[in-house]
């Protein structure tokens, strides 16, 4: 089975006491390397064998991460699927007749928007 990773970018809330969730994927190492690839294509991609460290150092390049800013990629619980694919089946079972319930549609949409959103924006819009 694939290992993925969950990368998640914080940023400290405008008192400084709170680190709210800014962008978000869960991917393989390559796939966390083509998510942060979407912000910028004028820095250099790791070169293979991938490790957590070098994409690490990527997606710190990518966001152009500042001091107020973290970045963490953890191992993801087994099984659990890259966020793209499971955001792309969700859309899917919708289109099938799905009807989600408030919650978990409520869950996808923020998917959606850490993932697509990367870190800009309006604070007050993160999610905790």
């Amino acid at each position: 089975m694939t290992t993925t990773y969950t990368a998640t970018v914080a940023i400290i809330d405008p008192d400084g006491n709170v680190l709210l969730t800014a962008a978000q994927a869960t991917d393989t190492l390559a796939g966390l390397i083509e998510w942060g690839q979407m912000t910028r294509d004028d820095i250099e991609t790791p070169t293979e064998p991938l490790t957590v460290e070098k994409v690490y150092d990527f997606l710190t390049q990518a966001f152009s991460l500042h001091k107020i800013e973290t970045l963490t990629i953890e191992p993801a619980p087994e099984g659990t699927p890259s966020t793209l694919d499971d955001l792309e089946n969700f859309a899917i079972r919708r289109q099938e007749g799905y009807e989600p319930t408030q919650e978990e549609f409520e869950e996808k949409w923020w998917a959606s928007e850490l993932y697509f959103r990367h870190p800009c924006g309006d604070v007050a819009t993160f999610r905790l």
